[in-house]
């Protein structure tokens, strides 16, 4: 069962993330913000497409919620901007980092090395000011969100293919000098695939026998 609170009017590229890793003693040691311009599933998922912009508005209302908590710890927090009143709307908040931390990374904010040298009981300076103006993909996920976006003329296929020529671009699974990733996610698809389609092979051909045999 769900219970459906309220539905946050705006297009995908209306959602917004902080990541933050904040220490009861230290205070705020790293954050990063970003926003998702495709999401899987489609309408209402986790970033696929998503880019690195500062959004200093949306920190300062992410650590006011954190703030009164009294919250420490590595966050999550997704917000999705109502188009209707301009204001951000929280979702929830993940004491995780996020499925495509790999970008914050690549933008020079790693949490999860700051989380672990706090740990630790070992020294760690804040992170640096995020670089802007990266984005990453998960494709095999954006491909999926395309697809409907696509049906629903929302996306057209030469808009798509430029995104993906954008560059800087971080891959989730693709990456030339450590291939096997995405190797053994293709091979897991195509083995995927070759069995669905046994499997509806051995279907149809059952059906046939016994209609063969009805008769």
């Amino acid at each position: 069962e769900s219970l459906v609170q309220e539905f946050v009017m705006g297009p995908d590229e209306e959602h917004v993330d902080v990541h933050a890793l904040l220490d009861p003693e230290a205070g705020l040691l790293g954050w990063f913000t970003g926003r998702k311009i495709r999401v899987f599933p489609a309408g209402a998922g986790a970033g696929c497409y998503v880019e690195s912009v500062i959004l200093e508005d949306l920190l300062e209302l992410a650590l006011r919620i954190l703030g009164d908590v009294k919250y420490t710890g590595l966050a999550n927090i997704n917000f999705k901007r109502d188009v209707r009143t301009g204001k951000y709307m929280l979702f929830e908040v993940n004491p995780r980092v996020s499925a495509w931390n790999i970008l914050d990374t690549r933008c020079g904010v790693d949490l999860p090395l700051l989380a672990y040298l706090r740990s630790a009981g070992r020294q760690c300076s804040p992170a640096p000011r995020q670089r802007t103006g990266m984005r990453y993909v998960h494709l095999r996920n954006d491909l999926k969100s395309f697809a409907v976006m696509r049906r629903r003329g929302e996306c057209t296929l030469g808009a798509y293919g430029r995104s993906l020529l954008y560059r800087p671009l971080i891959h989730q699974v693709y990456s030339l000098d450590d291939p096997m990733p995405a190797v053994r996610q293709w091979l897991r698809s195509v083995v995927a695939t070759a069995r669905r389609l046994r499997e509806a092979l051995g279907r149809l051909l059952g059906a046939g026998r016994g209609s063969a045999a009805s008769r």
